[in-house]
């Protein structure tokens, strides 16, 4: 299925399969950012510029945003009409949305995130795009990918419920943390989130002592260019 073809329905979609969560994208999303944020205050890191590889509809954009105050970002999509969309809601100032084949700046990105993106890639092609994302990446810069756990059962429920993500071929973290070191990273950090739905939000203390093992429903590659 192309993103073209449901820009305008990509968050009603998407929206059908997190509802089993009880939560809307934007709890994952602001979840999201502040994960990779708290990772890179600890490493005393600040972060200027942001590249977001596959925005879509700029989905994460707003979570980037808020939790990275100041920041330049430019969202990154293969599909027209989603960048068209994101650009109506979120373009401005600071913000600009622009496919990969119209965007390859030299290296000077702080932060460069991906979510749910390398799945619907072929995985003969991961290597080429990891390698496009670690140029974008200034010296010291980091890349964080959020993808969908493979021994979820609760992921591989939520992707049947999504029409887009039907087709979609999971990728397991050793795998693509090999890939990021063949590109000449360093995997800083391989982490698991989002076990507990909303009912059960009373134990989601519990999910940072227990990011180590496989049980959410996404995984966290934090990788860093030397």
């Amino acid at each position: 299925m192309g993103f073209d073809e449901i820009a305008l329905t990509y968050e009603r979609q998407l929206g059908r399969g997190l509802r089993l969560a009880g939560e809307g994208p934007e709890y994952f999303a602001r979840r999201r950012a502040e994960l990779v944020a708290g990772h890179l205050r600890s490493r005393g890191r600040t972060v200027e510029s942001i590249v977001e590889f596959g925005c879509g509809t700029g989905n994460q954009v707003a979570a980037l945003r808020r939790t990275f105050a100041g920041a330049r970002l430019v969202g990154l999509d293969i599909s027209r009409g989603s960048l068209e969309v994101a650009e109506r809601r979120h373009g401005g100032a600071n913000v600009v949305f622009r496919t990969p084949a119209e965007f390859d700046a030299p290296a000077g990105a702080d932060l460069v995130f991906a979510n749910g993106v390398f799945h619907h890639i072929p995985p003969a092609e991961h290597g080429r795009w990891i390698r496009y994302l670690v140029r974008l990446l200034r010296p010291g810069g980091r890349l964080a990918i959020f993808e969908n756990n493979p021994w979820s059962p609760a992921a591989r429920l939520v992707m049947r419920l999504i029409p887009f993500d039907r087709d979609a071929i999971m990728v397991r973290p050793g795998r693509l943390a090999a890939g990021l070191r063949e590109a000449g990273l360093e995997v800083l950090a391989r982490e698991y989130w989002f076990i507990f739905p909303r009912a059960l939000g009373f134990l989601r203390g519990l999910e940072a002592p227990l990011r180590g093992l496989p049980l959410g429903a996404q995984y966290l590659l934090l990788a860093g260019r030397p």
